[in-house]
């Protein structure tokens, strides 16, 4: 029929393989990946987002912790504490790409932050 990708839901991981095994081009997990999404939010106080890049590895866009606001990136040295990397701040209207050391966290900031999902739990 001329399609050129089919996208199927499936309900477990045995549906998901036998839809592959049949050619599906793309199965999708929309309940699973909810309850993730939401076991997520329940133990990383302030998650909003995730962005999937390699296996294991994500942007996750989380409201700051209250514990972090009012110091310096330098003075909460998230890399080395929790092998995170802050990559923007989101501050309102203002975006703060790649931010110093120096930069403080304020209440109501939104950080973006890649890692590993274990170590973005540790933050939270």
């Amino acid at each position: 029929m001329g399609v050129k990708e089919v996208i199927a839901k499936a309900v477990n991981e045995l549906h998901a393989k036998l839809l592959q095994k049949l050619g599906i081009s793309r199965v999708v997990h929309p309940e699973r990946d909810m309850a993730i999404r939401l076991a997520t939010s329940l133990l990383v106080g302030g998650f909003m987002e995730e962005i999937n890049l390699a296996p294991g590895y994500s942007i996750y866009e989380v409201k700051a912790p209250i514990s972090m606001v009012g110091k310096s990136l330098k003075e909460l040295d998230i890399r080395r504490r929790y092998d995170l990397t802050v990559l923007v701040i989101k501050r309102g209207d203002k975006i703060l790409v790649n931010p110093s050391g120096d930069e403080i966290i304020r209440d109501g900031d939104i950080l973006l932050v890649l890692g590993k999902y274990e170590k973005l739990i540790k933050l939270g």
